[in-house]
């Protein structure tokens, strides 16, 4: 068996290290960051395929957040005018049509969590079986439980979790929650066990090196393997500019709160409150993770202190017991999304042993298992094909 180098050690990244090194597969991982990936720490940690559509962007949603900045979405102009195709693309699909085919993958990976966790015991994330999303006025709520065919939720039990100000929810409870930081840990000591060589803290850079294989440098150092796999999220794009191509993958910025519970049970469930694009969540007994924000606006990672002053009204407002929690840290994470909602998977055009999986958006948490499956499948087995996967395929954008 050949060597496999991944490139990029989000979740995705690790899983996908995790699923071919358990074949026994001689699998290299490396990763620009020194440290974690931000991104797959700075999120909400909800497995939840229901509730993860990202906002409609259109015209009107564009000059509405460029003159407006007092809700949770946000596009630069500049970010138009320089990724005119990735907008246009978005207005014309409308970010519509995509829910069969995700909700199928989301499917699919809450399966595989499910045997992960059964298989990999040691690994303990904090796991919160069900979760809400939550809405002011209570006719929407009982559409969505309606659409969903899940249980609808009333005033009184959404006071009763913790949350007020909410008419009506709905709860999903096959889905739930997970503390982030400690799933991504204790995958990586995981992968360390298997041997996975991993590689850190140099930026990898592709090039093509004729009939259509490519060459990897990391720095002054170059590095070979038989297959290339890129798991880079919102960076692939810059990854893969000088192989001509474009996975059309812009990076989506959201901010993500901690706080200090002082050891008191804060909220009973995780949720999502769906007038504002806000989750809150709590884990542990010590950490409340509140996190917001769609906002294109390349790779700025410093929010303005009014738009954390409108984060924080919000959570005030609808978390009862907000005043007894203490901002203990922040961090900005970056989703890559693409301009039809659907991610980005299989063989880069033009490239025989090259790889992306990538574009999972706000779904990146809790499509990784099966995103990462795929690819091992693909590498396992070239003649295996499945309906889903053309829905993915990365050349729908070239």
């Amino acid at each position: 068996m050949g060597k496999i180098i991944v490139i990029g050690a989000g979740i995705t990244g690790l899983f996908a290290s995790y699923y071919l090194a358990r074949d026994g597969r001689d699998v290299v991982l490396i990763d620009r960051s020194s440290d974690n990936a931000r991104t797959s720490i700075y999120n909400a940690g909800f497995i939840t395929p229901s509730t993860g559509a990202v906002p409609s962007i259109g015209m009107s949603e564009i000059l509405g957040s460029f003159f407006g900045r007092g809700g949770p979405m946000y596009i630069s102009m500049l970010e138009v005018f320089r990724n005119m195709k990735w907008f246009r693309v978005a207005s014309r699909k409308a970010l519509s049509g995509y829910e069969k085919a995700i909700s199928e993958l989301g499917r699919d990976s809450l399966e595989r969590y499910a045997d992960f966790f059964k298989e990999e015991t040691q690994i303990e994330p904090d796991i919160v079986s069900g979760i809400a999303a939550l809405f002011m006025e209570e006719e929407k709520a009982r559409q969505a439980a309606t659409a969903t065919n899940a249980k609808f939720l009333d005033s009184r039990e959404i006071l009763e979790s913790g949350y007020g100000g909410l008419e009506g929810g709905v709860y999903v409870e096959e889905e739930f929650s997970i503390h982030p930081q400690k799933l991504y840990d204790g995958l990586l000591q995981k992968l360390l066990k298997l041997g996975v060589e991993i590689r850190r803290g140099k930026d990898a850079s592709l090039s093509p090196s004729g009939s259509g294989s490519i060459e990897l440098s990391l720095g002054e150092e170059k590095l070979s393997g038989d297959e290339y796999v890129v798991t880079t999220g919102s960076w692939s794009g810059d990854l893969l500019r000088k192989l001509n191509y474009n996975p059309l993958i812009a990076p989506a910025r959201g901010l993500v709160l901690l706080f200090d519970t002082g050891g008191q049970s804060i909220v009973k469930m995780p949720a999502l409150l769906e007038d504002y694009g806000m989750a809150v969540s709590q884990h542990d007994a010590n950490t409340v993770r509140i996190t917001s924000f769609f906002e294109l606006v390349r790779f700025n990672d410093v929010y303005k202190e009014s738009r954390k002053k409108w984060l924080l009204e919000l959570a005030k407002k609808h978390v009862t017991n907000f005043p007894k929690l203490k901002l203990s840290s922040e961090g900005v994470g970056f989703r890559p999304c693409t301009p039809d909602q659907l991610p980005v998977i299989g063989r880069v055009p033009g490239y025989q042993n090259l790889y992306i999986a990538s574009g999972n958006c706000r779904l990146g948490l809790t499509l990784a298992p099966a995103t990462a499956n795929i690819i091992h499948s693909m590498i396992n087995s070239p003649s295996e094909k499945e309906a889903l996967w053309e829905q993915f395929d990365p050349a729908r954008f070239s």
